[in-house]
C-alpha cells in the first residue's frame, strides 16, 4: 500500500528492499510501514520533513561467499553521510524514529538457515536546531544494534 500526497505526506505499508546480489539477493530490510510528514522547505531550497516513521519488521545481515558483511561497509557509508551532512542534498528531519523488531545474520558460504535475534530497539533524531545533523547519529546508533545482535546471534 502507497499513499502519496505531494508535499504533504508519504505513507507506505509493506514494503521490502533487497540486498545486493553478490549478497544473496534477497530481502535486506523488510518494512511494515513508513510514515513522512513534510513541512516547509528550508531556506536553501532543500527538502525538510517534520515527522519520519519507519516501523521495519526485520533486516536481514548476509556474509557473502567473500565472507564480507553487508554491515562492514558502514565505514563507507559513515565517510558519505558526513561528506553530505548539512547540506541541502540532506532532507532535513525535525523528528526521526525507526523501530527496528529483528535482525536475522546469514552466511552464504554455509546452508544453514539465518539467526534470527529479536531486538526491539528504537532509534531516534531530533535536533530542531539543526535538522540535518541526525546521519551520523543514526548510523552509530545503527551500528550498536547490530553489534548487539550479532553477538547474541553467535556470528
Amino acid at each position: 500500500m502507497l499513499n502519496f500526497i505531494p508535499d504533504v505526506s508519504i505513507e507506505a505499508k509493506g514494503l521490502k528492499f533487497n540486498n545486493p546480489v553478490e549478497f544473496g539477493g534477497g530481502p535486506f530490510l523488510e518494512v511494515r510501514e513508513i510514515e513522512i510528514d513534510y513541512t516547509n522547505s528550508m531556506a536553501d531550497g532543500g527538502v525538510h520533513f517534520v515527522k519520519v516513521r519507519m516501523d521495519i519488521q526485520r533486516i536481514n545481515i548476509v556474509r557473502n561467499k567473500k565472507g564480507l558483511w553487508l554491515t562492514d561497509l558502514m565505514g563507507e557509508a559513515q565517510k558519505e553521510v558526513k561528506k553530505i551532512q548539512n547540506s541541502k542534498d540532506t532532507p532535513a528531519i525535525d523528528d526521526l524514529k525507526i523501530t527496528i523488531a529483528e535482525i536475522s545474520f546469514q552466511d552464504l558460504a554455509g546452508n544453514d538457515p539465518p539467526i534470527v535475534v529479536k531486538v526491539g530497539k528504537v532509534i531516534t533524531a531530533n535536533d530542531s536546531k539543526n535538522p540535518r545533523a541526525y546521519g551520523l547519529s543514526v548510523i552509530l546508533q545503527f551500528a550498536g544494534i547490530v553489534y548487539e545482535a550479532k553477538k547474541k546471534s553467535g556470528f
